[in-house]
């Protein structure tokens, strides 16, 4: 039996829903880190490194979460992940926000981050769905638009938020947007999930996954305050990375893995997320010495620091729907890779001319503006790159990967900066280590992008599926059955020819589940 929804919502509904839920994690990101000074002196007694935890452990566990949690969404549905996901993000977020206690705001954080992750892993898997093929790329640099607008927003309503009201304020902040995420989604967004992957996920291969990228997070994490030699540090960071080895000996042996390794054969599923991994290093880095040298070398008050923020961050958005436009045409490495080069020169303007006499207009503003011309060709373009030949049935767990690869490398590039920051005092070499990081970034990001698919690849892709659409002839399959298809993933192939997507839409409380479908197409014309 087959339903039909009483209303066809707009991809750019699913995109606006989704996309705020987005912008409530990144916001709520920031927020913590501007206002922790302020929560740091609410809790007498405590020291620095315990209050510490409140961003550790939600750094943690959503790092760790990401990929088990798109498999899941991929496994029981995606939209119903994400309504669970933003409802437990707002909750405990409130939760947080009323906490009397350190140790009940560190542990109301990690069950945020559960949420976090949830939502995350999903949201964007979402927007691939709602969108056909050729307009994804534009869709998911919007995305990137979005995330930016929410680092705009983030230093400056998190200073205004300490300075002229509470600290749990910034909890509190994450009720209303959830409010409106959870009603909209559940009244717009379209259930969806693969039911060809098997109805059992690989319980060892999360287990090592998890416990793995636990440990290697927390010895990252904790070196800037332990040092990288010290016996805790060193021992996390061996058993995690020995965990980690044998969850991809178990990839190639489960029946059911928690990530594909088919994925991993597309050369631009591994350039991007390497890129993404490599970028983020140092784009956090950047972020922390942007905000430590503004308010401790220039003695700026925190809200003039935001504010110092806002043109850079202003640029990206704006040039992010460019820098979409640009992708459909040229493909991804195109700009990739000039996006790195350009990055690398405004921070390497930046560590050429500042000194400790503040010029923001004169010095500052010129070498971030440059800065935010290269982070909007590249940041929003790699998510594209790993995203943009996903299978429908891996929409969730392949945008999974590529959120954990970025988010362990924000991981790094914080506890780089925070490490430099504290072994190298107050002096202007601390901030010049962390600009040559930056710098060092740019570069490799850049050389990376020259793994991503050429101008013709690219195209012959964009034409293939356009064909797709014109002269696929399609057959569905006659039953509704749970089963696992004998098709592969070949990377580079129409996701619409993968397995195991099953489209569930409900109406009036029924729910119908479309079979997958075969395409019979010719190869895509010569570029």
């Amino acid at each position: 039996m087959q339903a039909t929804p009483s209303r066809t919502w707009s991809p750019w509904s699913v995109f606006a829903i989704t996309s705020l839920g987005t912008f409530a994690v990144v916001l709520d990101a920031l927020i913590v880190i501007i206002a922790f000074p302020t929560i740091s002196r609410a809790f007498q007694g405590a020291d620095a490194a315990d209050v510490s935890w409140v961003v550790n452990a939600y750094t943690i566990v959503y790092a760790v979460l990401l990929v088990p949690a798109g498999r899941f969404a991929d496994l029981v549905g995606r939209k119903r992940i994400f309504l669970l996901g933003i409802a437990m993000f707002a909750l405990f977020s409130g939760l947080s926000g009323a906490a009397p206690t350190l140790g009940l705001l560190i542990a109301f954080r990690a069950a945020q981050a559960v949420g976090g992750a949830l939502l995350t892993s999903t949201g964007l898997a979402l927007t691939l769905g709602a969108f056909p093929r050729e307009r994804r790329i534009l869709a998911v640099t919007l995305v990137g638009a979005i995330a930016a607008i929410a680092v705009v927003a983030g230093p400056t309503l998190g200073a205004l938020i300490v300075q002229y009201a509470d600290w749990r304020w910034i909890f509190f902040l994450n009720l209303p947007i959830g409010a409106v995420v959870a009603v909209a989604g559940y009244a717009v967004l379209t259930e969806s999930r693969d039911v060809a992957a098997g109805a059992r996920p690989d319980v060892l291969g999360i287990a090592l996954l998890g416990t793995g990228a636990a440990l290697v997070t927390y010895g990252i994490v904790e070196s800037g305050t332990l040092g990288w030699g010290s016996l805790p540090v060193v021992a996390s960071m061996v058993v995690g990375l020995a965990l980690l080895a044998a969850f991809a000996v178990q990839l190639r042996s489960a029946r059911h893995p928690v990530v594909d390794p088919e994925l991993f054969r597309d050369r631009g599923f591994v350039f991007a997320n390497l890129g993404m991994l490599v970028f983020c290093v140092g784009f956090t880095a950047s972020f922390f010495n942007t905000v430590y040298f503004l308010t401790e070398v220039w003695h700026y008050p925190l809200l003039w620091a935001g504010l110092a923020l806002t043109p850079p961050a202003l640029t990206v958005a704006c040039l992010a729907p460019i820098a979409g436009r640009l992708t459909t045409r040229f493909g991804h490495r195109r700009l990739v890779v000039p996006g790195g080069l350009i990055y690398a020169l405004g921070q390497g303007l930046l560590w050429y001319r500042v000194t400790p006499r503040p010029d923001y207009l004169g010095v500052w503003l010129p070498g971030s503006i440059v800065m935010a011309v290269g982070i909007a060709f590249v940041l929003p373009v790699l998510t594209s790159a790993f995203s943009y030949n996903l299978p429908p049935g891996r929409y969730a767990v392949g945008t999974g990967v590529g959120m954990s690869f970025r988010q362990f490398g924000s991981v790094v590039g914080a506890a780089l900066a925070i490490s430099y920051l504290a072994s190298l005092g107050s002096g202007l070499s601390a901030y010049h280590q962390i600009w040559l990081l930056t710098i060092v970034s740019g570069l490799a990001t850049s050389v990376l992008g020259l793994g991503l698919s050429r101008t013709s690849e690219f195209r012959a892709i964009v034409e293939g599926n356009e064909r797709r659409g014109s002269a696929a002839v399609v057959s569905a399959a006659p039953s509704t059955s749970v089963g696992t298809s004998s098709a592969r993933y070949t990377p580079g192939a129409s996701p619409d020819s993968s397995r195991g997507l099953v489209r569930v839409e409900r109406s009036s409380g029924a729910e119908a589940v479309r079979p997958p479908t075969a395409i019979s197409v010719g190869p895509p014309p010569p570029t």
